[in-house]
């Protein structure tokens, strides 16, 4: 529909991406103003509202903890404001060269949510052209495909998040 309400539709993410971006880099300024010259902050990000889940909050703040790096702002439930004393990067080559201080993501960051997304509408073309070539029937099967698939993509994300944490529990 030309020139109808549907034509605006990707302003939205935009318009929210720059709402976000404003507010951290206010509350960034805001910490940097309270706590001084002495300390760093980041923020760390997480998919699919994983700061909401307090046992993920928890390992998120404890492994980041041993870079002495602690909660300073939580905006919500994807984006946490850490801070720590400069003087802590000292001992960042002590935690070994797998462990980066500075990391933006925790879990597994947003590449894994574009790529379920972009799977189902790879599969969602695929039906389309199925159902123009064969019929309904043939755009059905994909439809439940596509059902099928993104079930499975989000109880494998599930089960390998606990899987995660019941290893790190007993390692």
């Amino acid at each position: 529909m030309i020139g109808g309400d549907s034509d605006m539709g990707w302003i939205a993410p935009i318009a929210v991406a720059a709402a976000q971006k404003r507010e951290e880099d206010e509350a960034l300024e805001a910490l940097r103003q309270t706590y001084g010259p002495g300390w760093e902050f980041k923020l760390l990000r997480s998919a699919a509202f994983g700061f909401t889940n307090e046992e993920t909050l928890h390992e998120a703040l404890t492994e980041e903890g041993a870079a002495g790096w602690q909660l300073t702002r939580q905006l919500d439930g994807n984006r946490l404001i850490l801070g720590r004393p400069v003087a802590a990067r000292a001992d960042d080559a002590l935690l070994g060269e797998h462990y980066n201080p500075y990391r933006e993501y925790y879990g597994r960051g947003p590449w894994v949510l574009i790529g379920a997304v972009a799977a189902v509408l790879a599969l969602g073309m695929l039906g389309l052209v199925i159902s123009r070539a064969g019929g309904l029937t043939g755009a059905a099967v994909v439809l439940g495909l596509i059902v099928l698939i993104g079930f499975f993509l989000v109880m494998t994300m599930l089960a390998s998040n606990s899987w995660n944490r019941r290893r790190k529990s007993k390692g």
